[in-house]
């Protein structure tokens, strides 16, 4: 299931952030994170896509020698408000096998 959802989500997400006036960013610019959801019976990925240099500003610290602090956006959601194009949404329906609901936190 992973794999197909990987194999669409560059095409999609570069679509959405094309239509972002000044976005600057491309679906290779972000680290992603993916949860599972059942919606009315729907099996579902949401996908919540972080720009690389938040994750690597904020979870990399002098002090991280054994790497706890930078891995930790691997093992908790990263929630973020009123950030543009730092941070995008998007779900992925499996019995549908589309993307829908692409949006960004905040203002542009």
């Amino acid at each position: 299931m992973v794999a197909e959802l990987e194999s669409g989500l560059g095409a999609e997400p570069d679509r959405q952030l094309d239509a972002i006036p000044n976005a600057g960013a491309k679906p290779q610019d972000y680290h992603r994170q993916n949860a599972g959801l059942l919606i009315g019976g729907r099996r579902v990925s949401y996908v919540n896509g972080i720009q690389a240099g938040v994750v690597e500003r904020d979870f990399a610290q002098d002090n991280d020698s054994d790497h706890s602090q930078r891995d930790l956006w691997t093992k908790n959601p990263v929630v973020l408000s009123d950030c543009g194009t730092l941070t995008f949404g998007i779900e992925y329906d499996f019995a549908a096998k589309a993307f829908d609901k692409f949006a960004v936190n905040g203002r542009l």
